[in-house]
């Protein structure tokens, strides 16, 4: 739905109020029992880690949604591009941090695109941009998945990675063409004649 608004209207917001009762669904859970399900080990230590976790996901995933979105509407804004780049490092690493492969691994090849975009290597292109979204929801779902019990493994994820890794490639290798296509047009200018 969110997907199609964004595509149809170029906003979000129709679905604000929807996203907002899923963060809080999330903050219930996270605050509840889950936790208690969810130790790995005995220990305050291991809670608050898990705690942190899962809040800081949630509140990186939502901001780069919103940050996603602002791109959208202006994908030239460079800043914007850093901020998902920056979030996008950031869950990456604790992924790691806790373990979390699968999403290690996606959240690294959405890192790899952001710093792409970040260092002008290729331009945000609409279809690439609309897999991207589809990545958040996916993390968010996974991190949901967590709260509930499961172990963080997402199905297809192998085949996840090598779209978004072909993604990237594409998107330098269409970047190149067209550089090479101005150079080329540079140097073959017809010169005026007098």
């Amino acid at each position: 739905k969110l997907l199609n608004n964004i595509d149809v209207k170029g906003t979000d917001e129709a679905y604000e109020d929807e996203l907002l009762s899923m963060v809080e669904n999330l903050k219930k859970i996270a605050s509840g029992e889950e936790i208690e399900k969810q130790k790995s080990g005995s220990g305050e230590n291991i809670e608050k880690i898990y705690e942190d976790f899962i809040n800081d996901s949630i509140t990186d995933l939502l901001e780069l949604k919103d940050t996603l979105a602002e791109i959208g509407k202006n994908p030239d804004n460079i800043d914007f591009i850093k901020k998902a780049y920056n979030i996008s490092y950031i869950f990456r690493i604790n992924c790691g941090k806790n373990n979390y492969d699968d999403l290690e691994k996606l959240a690294e090849k959405t890192e790899i695109y952001f710093e792409h975009l970040k260092n002008e290597d290729f331009k945000v292109y609409k279809e690439d941009f609309k897999a991207f979204l589809k990545i958040i929801d996916v993390f968010i779902e996974t991190i949901n998945d967590i709260l509930c019990g499961e172990d963080g493994t997402i199905t297809g994820c192998f085949g996840i990675v090598e779209l978004l890794g072909d993604i990237i490639k594409e998107g330098i290798k269409n970047f190149n063409i067209v550089e090479e296509r101005i150079e080329t047009n540079k140097i073959k200018e017809p010169v005026e004649q007098t």
